[in-house]
């Protein structure tokens, strides 16, 4: 009805009532207080409103939108990240309970999810908690993974177990650990086994709904803004070969060396995580935590435990590190790290590693970059108690001190490696490192490969290159017609290489191929050059330990 034909029925009854009044019979002021409420500016008032209420009831009550929640939570996911100020405040205010609370109402108004009237004098019951706290919920999923892995519990119940970081689920932030499946799309899973929900759910596309009792709120774990977690990792992992992983599809391949962006730790026994280099790929897959694969590392050493072998006469070097570390460095998995700008006039000094003898010639190595332009670089000038022989001093090949001082030093743990030859100590101080740095140049270093471990600090920042062996092939084709070595040593060389990847190999920062000493010249030219301008890859102890 139009509020034209409101107003002639209103203007119709009043007419009638007037006619009707004296073959009325009751009380006469009854009939004036009709006539008078009828006449009334109230009453045309209710009239227009109802008119108005009608006319929005009887047209299209279709919602806008039906999903506001998911666009909530996938806004909120991309903003996550930024650090601006205003961003911020706008991801804390999309991500806050009263917002969540409001958003998922309408939600629920909007998809006409109204809650159900239960009689419990009829049922003679009352309704189970599942039916109370049943809710649909609705998931765009395209091309990507749903992201989430399910248990079986307690009388056939499906479980989400976890929801994994970038996907569909995470980004609609609607479905969460704990959440008790009944429907897929209609489709009743109560009794189904983990593989037959994986069936279902892998060819789901476009809206897939899905109906279920969700977990205590306060028991979910909460979307918060934390600092990256990067790990770099000194194992290679594959998890369709992995029997201990809850979910080999959701499982993270990896190789040994890999930078790995750890987004979800909650669980202890198993990480979430993506692939520092592969930009592409923002959903994040299962791997062992540290401590799961640390456990699973003791177990098997105890599985594989031989007797100790005799000790026998090895060959004594005239160097020892000033520290060799303990136990327990193959059980090194995961080490946190950081990104680091090139700092101007502090290069990072560069550590030479390879197998002894040969023609891996460190010492000439060396000489020849050093040589090769003597302001840029430099290598620290060695300690020594002997007295100095005729004009050694002048020379400068080293710095003689007192067998007190050095002794003193040596107790202070100021020598990165320190040996004792003829009744005479000799040493490369931290100092000497210390003061090429601060001359603005590269130092380079070649020292024993166990002072790696007392170099490789946060002060010194170094970077290590390890010459790397030809393959026997090419040292037979090569070196051993050149003269360089015997074929009865290059299995020498190999098993010192092996011992020295095996022990020292995830310290090494960059790989050599060795074939002489100019082509290992100009690569290692190449890579100063390279660090000079390039971030790298640090342990983030080095920035925690010089932090002001």
């Amino acid at each position: 009805m139009s509020a034209r034909d409101a107003t002639r029925s209103i203007l119709s009854l009043l007419d009638s009532l007037q006619k009707l009044s004296p073959r009325l019979e009751g009380r006469k002021d009854d009939f004036q207080f009709l006539q008078a409420l009828v006449e009334s500016n109230e009453f045309h008032s209710l009239i227009k409103v109802h008119h108005e209420v009608s006319a929005a009831t009887t047209s299209s009550s279709e919602a806008k939108c039906t999903n506001a929640l998911t666009v909530c939570h996938s806004l909120a996911y991309d903003l996550e990240t930024s650090r601006h100020p205003e961003t911020q405040q706008l991801f804390d205010l999309l991500t806050s309970p009263h917002m969540d609370a409001l958003v998922s109402v309408h939600d629920r108004v909007a998809n006409k999810e109204y809650p159900a009237v239960y009689s419990t004098a009829a049922q003679g019951s009352p309704p189970s908690l599942d039916e109370e706290s049943v809710t649909r919920v609705r998931i765009d999923k395209q091309n990507d993974p749903l992201g989430a892995t399910v248990k079986t519990g307690k009388n056939g119940r499906v479980l989400i177990s976890r929801v994994l970081h970038g996907g569909a689920a995470d980004k609609s932030g609607l479905l969460h650990a704990g959440d008790i499946i009944h429907e897929i799309n209609g489709t009743g899973v109560r009794g189904f086994s983990v593989d037959q929900v994986a069936e279902l759910m892998v060819d789901l596309r476009g809206t897939v709904v899905f109906k279920i009792t969700p977990a205590i709120s306060d028991l979910r774990p909460k979307r918060r803004t934390q600092a990256p977690t990067y790990m770099r990792t000194y194992f290679s992992y594959d998890p369709q070969q992995d029997n201990q992983t809850p979910c080999p599809e959701a499982g993270l391949k990896f190789d040994y060396g890999e930078i790995l962006h750890i987004v979800n730790q909650d669980d202890p026994n198993w990480w979430q995580a993506v692939q520092y280099s592969n930009k592409n790929n923002t959903q994040a897959g299962i791997i062992p935590s540290k401590f799961m694969k640390e456990k699973l590392l003791c177990l098997e050493e105890m599985n594989q435990q031989t007797p100790p072998k005799k000790k026998g006469r090895n060959k004594k070097s005239m160097y020892s590190p000033s520290d060799t570390g303990g136990a327990g460095e193959r059980m090194v998995t995961y080490e946190r790290v950081v990104k680091i700008e090139p700092q101007l006039g502090k290069p990072r000094p560069i550590m030479l590693v390879a197998p002894r003898g040969g023609p891996f010639d460190m010492e000439t190595l060396r000489a020849r970059i050093v040589q090769s332009n003597p302001q840029r670089f430099g290598s620290p000038v060695k300690h020594t108690s002997r007295p100095p022989k005729p004009r050694e001093e002048e020379r400068g090949q080293y710095e003689f001190v007192s067998r007190q001082r050095m002794e003193r030093d040596i107790r202070n743990n100021h020598y990165v490696e320190h040996g004792y030859f003829s009744g005479h100590y000799y040493g490369t101080s931290i100092r000497s490192i210390r003061s090429i740095i601060d001359s603005g140049r590269t130092c380079i270093l070649v020292l024993i490969p166990s002072a790696i471990k007392l170099v490789r600090t946060g002060e010194l920042k170094p970077f290590v290159a390890y010459c790397r062996a030809p393959t026997i092939e090419e040292m037979k084709e090569n070196w051993v017609p050149s003269g360089h070595i015997k074929e009865s040593h290059i299995h020498d060389v190999v098993r010192q290489a092996r011992h020295l990847e095996d022990t020292y190999g995830r310290y090494f920062d960059h790989n050599i191929h060795f074939h002489d000493v100019e082509s290992a010249r100009d690569e290692v030219i190449a890579l100063v050059d390279r660090l000079a301008q390039e971030q790298q890859w640090v342990p983030a102890s080095w920035q925690e330990n010089t932090a002001p």
